[in-house]
């Protein structure tokens, strides 16, 4: 393993197409937007440089203020409670898992063996 791990082409040759398609698909199209934030128009008008101009008009506006905030309480409201809620689970299941795995297996199939249940009642209702 130590010999494996110390070989920097075959990390390259692992992290390598990850961190490509990451910069292909995020990094890229993020950089782009950015670089068009700074114009106005369309592509079949053509474009003019406008500098921080938009980015003043979005600032100044109240509703964009409202969404933003309304944006930023909802993503730290959600981040906080889904870390909490993984916390949870996961101590529940360190502490806990001989005595809850068969109730939590269940409860995770469970939606399966219902569409299979609703499949077969709807089968011999046809009938």
């Amino acid at each position: 393993m130590e010999k494996v791990l110390g070989n920097k082409k075959t990390i390259l040759f692992f992290v390598g197409p990850a961190l490509l398609f990451y910069l292909l698909l995020l990094i890229v199209p993020t950089l782009w937007s950015i670089g068009y934030s700074f114009f106005a128009g369309s592509p079949i008008r053509g474009f003019e440089f406008v500098g921080f101009a938009n980015y003043t008009a979005a600032l100044s506006d109240s509703h964009f203020i409202d969404s933003l905030l309304a944006s930023i309480k909802y993503a730290a409201f959600v981040t906080t409670g889904q870390v909490a809620l993984g916390l949870a689970l996961a101590l529940l299941f360190v502490f806990f898992s001989e005595k809850i795995f068969v109730t939590s297996s269940d409860a995770y199939f469970l939606p399966s063996y219902f569409a299979c249940c609703c499949g077969g009642a709807t089968f011999f209702e046809a009938l």
